[in-house]
This record gives structure tokens, sequence and C-alpha cells, in this order.
């Protein structure tokens, strides 16, 4: 799943050739794309179109039956917003085909590219925001938002009218510009999901974007701020790392990442984490990420830019995908465990899973990642040196 870095590359590529566009038409392609709308979102199809669209009767329903939203009858179960529906694709099909198909999907997606061109048609794109692993697309003079995440296997491009038809497979959505351009999402595995909202009503927005924790590279996640999130967790601290609600935008390559750079073993109880650890893994996770989105992501099978470009952080990974290759800092092997369904990668000799709380083998803390300024808060009482390499922090977050 793209992380922060990667849908920070992807927003970055976006604004340089979409901001200031004009949008013609949208076509949904696949219905599970939609399935997720919240409920405000939901009704617009019925609250929002003033001209009763050709097959639907004057309640806005489908005239060969759909519900009092515009949703065909008897598949409105399956299209109930999934709970934590940032993971949800672990237990969804693993066929990108199944479902996909029926009359009553193809209904949800012609009803929902009538609506979306309806609403959006000769608006302008604004720049385009990013918040945790959610990407925005606002449009100029508001209320709309566009809200893209991506899951697993998603690809949003910018093409070619061209270059769109020669790219007929796994179609997910087409927003169609104005000066020959195109914006399409691709997506093997029909995972990504795509919400209409009004900016500034946060009943609109899906649940996972209401809820997310702080941005890890804004001043806003703060040390006092992180303590208090370790305080008395049982979790392991590799899967509080995955909590959005927690801290926003971290997967699994950058928590195996940091944690390695931190020397903290993966399963270890967050909420026993002495200070210097804590301080330590805040330092690291803002360090990875930086480094990611320097390298535009980490490409390792699906991630592409919306120009299509590939990111270079894989070449510089320690641990993440690398089980049973040498620890880079020592030579050990690197493991992999399973915590709460995913995997974890580390060094068992650099993160050993036997910890002296009281602070007389600080070890980890001490190996651990040299901050730069911008890593400090002013509550860590004074701001780190820069480390070795130079690493500056990128500016321009959305």
């Amino acid at each position: 799943m793209p992380e922060l870095p990667e849908v920070e590359t992807i927003r970055r590529t976006l604004a340089s050739r979409i901001a200031g566009r004009t949008i013609q038409t949208v076509e949904v392609y696949e219905p599970r794309l939609v399935q997720d709308m919240p409920a405000g979102s939901r009704t617009l199809p019925r609250d929002e179109c003033r001209e009763r669209p050709e097959g639907r009767d004057e309640g806005g329903g489908l005239s060969r039956g759909g519900d009092e939203n515009g949703w065909p009858r008897g598949d409105r179960e399956g299209y109930e917003s999934l709970s934590g529906a940032e993971h949800d694709h672990d237990r969804q099909s693993e066929d990108p085909d199944e479902g996909g198909r029926s009359p009553q999907n193809e209904d949800v997606a012609r009803v929902w590219s009538e609506h979306l061109t309806r609403v959006l048609a000769g608006k302008r794109l604004a720049e385009p925001g990013r918040r945790g692993k959610y990407l925005l697309l606002p449009v100029e003079g508001g209320p709309w938002q566009l809200v893209v995440h991506l899951r697993m296997t998603g690809q949003l491009l910018v093409l070619s009218e061209s270059e769109w038809v020669q790219k007929p497979s796994h179609r997910s959505l087409l927003i169609r510009l104005d000066q020959g351009l195109v914006c399409g999402l691709f997506d093997v595995r029909k995972f990504a999901r795509l919400y209409l909202v009004r900016a500034g009503d946060p009943d609109s927005y899906p649940a996972g974007l209401r809820r997310l924790g702080p941005e890890p590279m804004e001043p806003e996640w703060t040390l006092a701020g992180w303590r208090r999130a370790l305080a008395g967790r049982r979790t392991p601290i590799k899967s509080l790392l995955l909590n959005q609600e927690v801290v926003a935008g971290v997967g699994n390559i950058y928590a195996d990442e940091a944690l390695w750079r931190a020397r903290v073993h993966p399963a270890w109880p967050a909420g026993m984490l002495n200070p210097q650890q804590a301080q330590a893994v805040r330092r690291a996770v803002r360090r990875v990420l930086r480094e990611g989105l320097a390298a535009g992501g980490t490409t390792i099978r699906d991630y592409v830019a919306a120009d299509g470009s590939q990111g270079d952080y894989a070449a510089q990974l320690h641990v993440y995908g690398r089980t049973g290759q040498p620890c880079s800092r020592c030579g050990t092997p690197i493991a992999c465990i399973q915590l709460a369904g995913r995997s974890a990668h580390f060094c068992p000799r650099c993160q050993p899973a036997a910890w002296d709380t009281a602070g007389g083998a600080m070890e980890a803390a001490a190996g651990a990642e040299v901050a730069s300024p911008e890593d400090a808060s002013p509550e860590d009482g004074k701001a780190d040196r820069m480390p070795a390499d130079g690493m500056t922090e990128v500016a321009g977050w959305r």
C-alpha cells in the first residue's frame, strides 16, 4: 500500500499536471470504487440532481428498481461502509474480478458517473492536497472535493487521450480534463476507493479520514503527544505505528525501517518504551519518511507516481523484504515475524526482544539515528546536530 512518501510524491506530480485544469466528464468504471461512500455522500445523486436523469424515477431511484438513494435494490447491503477501512483489504476477496460486473453494479457505476459529471463538469481543479494516505482533489470555488485512497494496487496517472486508449486494462476511474489530458485510476485488485465530500463538512468525510492522527512530518506530532500515545499501551510498537489514529501515513515499510534505525524490537509493548527509546523511534520515523520522499517513494511492485515514474527507496531498505539477508549494520540475518496479521522485519541482534527498561542498557538509544534540527521539538530541550549525510527537511508538505 502506498504510504506517506508515495502519496505525497503522487500529490506533487499531480500538482504540476492537473492544477488549474478544467474537468469535462467523470466516468466510474469500477463500482467498488464508490462502495464506501459515507451516508452524507450517498444521498447526493438524489438530493443534488435537479433534473431527473434518464432511467430514474421521480424519487431519484432507478426506475428499474432502485432504493431511495439511487442505489440498486438488493445491492445496498453489499455497499455498506466497511469498519476500519484502512486495513480492510486483508478481509476482501483476492479475486479482482469477483462481483464486479453484475447489471446492478453497472447501474451503480452509471449513476455515479452521471452525478460526478453533473457536480464537477466545468470546474477547475485546485492544488491537490494530502492527509495521511489520502489524496485530496479539491475544485476551485468549492465546496466539492474528491478524496482518493489508493489502497494496495491503485495507480493515479495523468495521460494524454491517446495514452489512455492504449491502457484498457484495470480501469477504475477516468477524469477527462481540458487540453487533451485525462487523470485515470487503474487498480488491479480493485481495493481503491473514491469519495465525493464537501470541504469543511466532516460528516461527508470517510471515517478513516475523520479519525486520522497527526502528520508525522509536521510540528503537530510533538514528543509530548507521542509519549502520551505510548503511555500504558500493551500494543506492539510496530502495530501502534500502523494505527492511523495515532500517527497518519506510516505503513509497513517505513515502520520496519524506523524501528531498525531506532534499534527497537517491533513486538516490544509500546507503553514499555523508556523516554530515550520513544524519542529515538519518533526521530527515526521522521528520518525514514524524509529519505523515502527524497527518493520518490518505494516501488516494490505496483507503486508509480502520477507521471509513471518509480520510486528509488527500495535500494535503501535495511530490513523490509530482506528476510534471511545480512543486516547492513551487524551482519545478522534479518528475521520476519507476524504481528496482528502483518509482517514485521527486524535484526535479532540490533533489535533484541529483551530490554533494560530502567535505562541501564541503552545501546538502542545511543546507537539510534542522529536527529536533524527539524526532528527536535521545543520540549526536547535542544536541537540535535544534523545527520552526517546532510539530509534536510523537505519543504512543501500538504
